[in-house]
């Protein structure tokens, strides 16, 4: 490879093909990077998106607040896992946590208040997301895991649990486009990181 660059820096052999394909791909990881959440999370969205449409009244997604405040609506209780949720000396990779109008955590995670504006068929779409829970917990293998991300098979979606940490969160941030939003925010130095990555091998083309 140096002694490639070498020629081609002083104009004594021809410009690689296979640096065009090079540059070309790393540009394009550039411009997708910032997007990675929301590609990862597309069959999130169709589940949830089909729970909302088969059993939602009308296809119409509610809060939490909504069910709060109807006094015809039963108190309802989802179960959920967190995966890769770990403390000092746990050595599986697996917690309990629950939804309701009041409260939503575990055990393990403590408990929060539940955000009012938090969207219903979002916390229906975690607490059945199977396949993150199986591959994460039963199959905890590099490939597994390898195979679960490159196809985008995550059923589940990230929360932002402790809402205190990051006080400049509001409320309404964590449902629809804006929890994308939010998530980039919150993953900013290691988009830039990557980014500095990216740019640095493409200028080395």
């Amino acid at each position: 490879l140096v002694h490639e660059r070498s020629f081609y820096t002083v104009g004594l052999g021809p410009r690689p093909a296979h640096k065009d394909h090079l540059i070309t791909a790393l540009i394009t990881a550039m411009a997708v990077t910032p997007f990675t959440h929301t590609l990862k999370s597309t069959m999130h969205r169709f589940y949830r998106w089909s729970l909302q449409r088969a059993f939602f009244c009308q296809g119409l997604d509610r809060s939490w607040g909504d069910v709060a405040q109807n006094p015809f609506c039963p108190f309802l209780l989802f179960n959920a896992t967190i995966t890769d949720y770990l403390k000092p000396g746990d050595t599986v990779p697996l917690s309990e946590i629950s939804f309701s109008p009041l409260h939503v955590g575990g055990q393990r995670t403590g408990y929060l208040r539940a955000i009012s504006t938090r969207s219903l068929s979002r916390c229906v779409a975690l607490s059945g997301a199977a396949i993150d829970a199986f591959i994460v917990g039963k199959k905890n293998q590099r490939k597994y895991r390898f195979f679960m991300e490159f196809l985008s098979l995550n059923m589940g979606d990230f929360m932002v649990f402790n809402t205190k940490r990051h006080t400049w969160i509001p409320a309404h941030q964590e449902t629809g486009w804006a929890a994308d939003l939010t998530h980039c925010q919150l993953q900013v130095p290691a988009i830039l990181f990557q980014e500095l990555i990216y740019g640095l091998l493409t200028l080395a083309m």
